[in-house]
């Protein structure tokens, strides 16, 4: 049986990978693999881009009935990723479940983007950080 997150996580990466590279981190890989997690969310490198993309990409998550939990201004928004801080994102009316977004910052996200692992699931693919960059992430999060 598919899940709710599973199509959240659908849903929003096939909008994202339009306009820019993404790898998915953290917990979601965990739960790909079978085991549980006490969250609803997931957090997702993305790579640079400049203003004007990514008012875009916003415009589109707005359109397909996105929000976002820090701000509504898309200026703010920018800012805080260009300034090594996370967004998050949700289903209109929701928190839970969330993206957390974030412009890769520094070796180990821009390989964890780089050399991202291809995860296929019946028509679908999601692009993961592989296990071993994970666990230098996991062990950077305090």
């Amino acid at each position: 049986m598919v899940s709710k997150l599973y199509l959240f996580v659908i849903d929003f990466i096939k909008i994202i990978e339009k306009y820019t590279y993404y790898v998915i981190i953290s917990g979601y890989i965990f739960i790909l693999f079978g085991r549980s997690s006490g969250t609803e969310d997931f957090y997702i490198f993305i790579e640079k881009m400049d203003f004007q993309t990514f008012k875009q990409l916003e415009d589109k998550l707005r359109q397909k009935k996105y929000w976002y939990l820090n701000t509504k201004n898309p200026l703010e928004l920018y800012a805080m990723l260009n300034n090594i801080f996370a967004i998050r994102a949700a289903i209109q009316d929701t928190v839970i479940q969330n993206i957390e977004i974030k412009f890769t910052n520094d070796r180990i996200d821009r390989d964890s983007l780089q050399k991202h692992m291809e995860v296929k699931i019946d028509r679908d693919s999601i692009n993961i950080s592989p296990l071993e960059i994970q666990m230098q992430i996991l062990s950077t999060v305090r």
